[in-house]
């Protein structure tokens, strides 16, 4: 019973005030980067695909963190009932508990992602760029139509030259071969010269 009191008493000092609001904050931060960053640019790279465009970069996680902004926004409606003081009860149990249940359902469904999309991109007769494809944790793998296209050794100047493919049209299927390696040679002597390429 002292110990509930006390946890009630620290609840209500404006420091965990702060702390709740701070990361309310933070989740729907997280939701805004999932729904209006990372799913638009996998939608889009989806609908590349259709087309049978030259390059697509689509994220395994993109899926599942579209479904993990519910367990966010779940989260955040917790840290509001308890800035509130309204975190009693079954209410904010239930809030909790259904997070922890989706956030299950997120990882259950990333685990066999990856495969999916990899048997699926194979299918269409793509092939996994190392060069092309970002170094970073979460970051999406980039595919190629033809593997010729593939150029080696254009690490540094990865996201400007798979923005460029992409912007072509007909999303880079009607380029040659050269085409690409000019480009290349373009964006590589703009690096040598010291001009932000990457």
């Amino acid at each position: 019973m002292a110990t509930d009191m006390a946890i009630a008493l620290e609840e209500k000092t404006p420091f965990y005030r702060i702390k709740c609001v701070f990361f309310i904050l933070v989740s729907i931060g997280i939701v805004y980067v999932i729904l209006f960053m990372t799913l638009p640019q996998f939608i889009q790279n989806w609908k590349l695909l259709q087309e049978a465009s030259l390059v697509v970069a689509l994220s395994p996680w993109a899926i599942p963190a579209a479904m993990a902004t519910t367990v966010f926004l779940i989260l955040a409606w917790a840290l509001v009932l308890r800035l509130i003081d309204k975190d009693t009860g079954k209410h904010y149990e239930r809030t909790v508990h259904v997070a922890i249940i989706l956030s299950i359902v997120t990882i259950v469904v990333r685990l066999p992602m990856g495969f999916i999309l990899d048997g699926y991109l194979t299918s269409k007769n793509y092939s996994y760029c190392y060069w092309y494809t970002p170094p970073a944790n979460f970051s999406s793998p980039v595919w190629v139509s033809k593997p010729q296209f593939c150029i080696e050794q254009t690490g540094h100047i990865r996201k400007m030259l798979v923005e460029w493919l992409q912007a072509q049209p007909n999303g880079g299927r009607d380029l040659s071969l050269l085409d690409v390696q000019q480009k290349v040679a373009e964006l590589n002597a703009a690096h040598k010269a010291g001009e932000f390429v990457y």
